[in-house]
């Protein structure tokens, strides 16, 4: 959502995007997902979001790509949609 809004609309228009919890371990537990293809999480706390994806290259697959980290507000994603 915070880096491509056509993608986020896409999704809900075309019946693709999927909600949810991440109940598992490690780094993203218990973080909530929106997604097309369960590549990214999130968390909320009060204002502020922390989103996890993997961030592939045109070079890499999923598997080999990192996981990036980035900070947001509630605010700042209401203001851009």
């Amino acid at each position: 959502m915070l880096k491509n809004s056509d993608w986020f609309n896409n999704g809900i228009q075309n019946g693709e995007m999927y909600y949810g919890t991440y109940y598992g371990y490690g780094e993203v537990a218990d973080y909530q997902y929106v997604t097309t293809k369960s590549d990214s999480t999130f968390r909320c706390k009060d204002n502020d979001v922390t989103i996890k994806m993997i961030a592939s290259t045109e070079n890499q697959s999923v598997t080999e790509a990192l996981m990036t980290t980035t900070h947001t507000t509630v605010t700042n994603l209401m203001n851009n949609y």
